[in-house]
C-alpha cells in the first residue's frame, strides 16, 4: 500500500542524523588529509571481491523485492475480492429486498461501506476521523 505522507523524509533523516554527520565528518578528514599529500599504506583490494560481493548483493536484493512484490500483489488481490464482495452484497441487498424493506437494505449497504471504510483506515494505521482527507 502506497501512502502520500510528507512526514516520511523528516522520520528518516531523525533516525539516521547522527550517523549521517559523523560519515560527513569522516569524509572531510580523508579528502582534507588526501588534499595536504598523506596517502597512508596503499591497499590492494582484488576485482574478484567487488564482483562477488556485487553478486551477492544484486541476488539478495531481487529475492527481496520479489517477496515484497508478491506480498503487495496478494494484499491487492484479497482487497479487489473484498470490494467485489461488498458490491455483490449490495447489489442482492437492494434487488432482493421488497419495496417495504428498502431501508433495512440501503442501511445494510452502509454499513458495508462503514466496514470497508474502517478495515482501510485499520491497515493504514489512520484515525478513522482523518480518513476522509486522504
Amino acid at each position: 500500500m502506497v501512502l502520500k505522507s510528507s512526514r516520511f523524509l523528516p522520520h528518516i533523516i531523525e533516525q539516521i542524523w547522527k550517523l549521517l554527520f559523523g560519515y560527513v565528518i569522516f569524509a572531510c578528514l580523508v579528502t582534507f588529509a588526501f588534499m595536504r599529500g598523506w596517502h597512508g599504506p596503499h591497499f590492494d583490494v582484488p576485482e574478484v571481491t567487488a564482483s562477488l560481493l556485487g553478486a551477492a548483493l544484486g541476488i539478495v536484493l531481487g529475492f527481496r523485492t520479489n517477496s515484497a512484490y508478491n506480498r503487495w500483489w496478494e494484499a491487492r488481490t484479497l482487497w479487489g475480492g473484498l470490494v467485489n464482495h461488498s458490491r455483490n452484497l449490495a447489489r442482492q441487498a437492494v434487488t432482493y429486498f421488497p419495496g417495504e424493506m428498502r431501508a433495512t437494505a440501503r442501511r445494510l449497504v452502509y454499513y458495508q461501506i462503514a466496514y470497508i471504510h474502517a478495515l482501510r483506515t485499520s491497515l493504514r494505521k489512520q484515525d478513522l476521523s482523518d480518513a476522509s482527507k486522504s
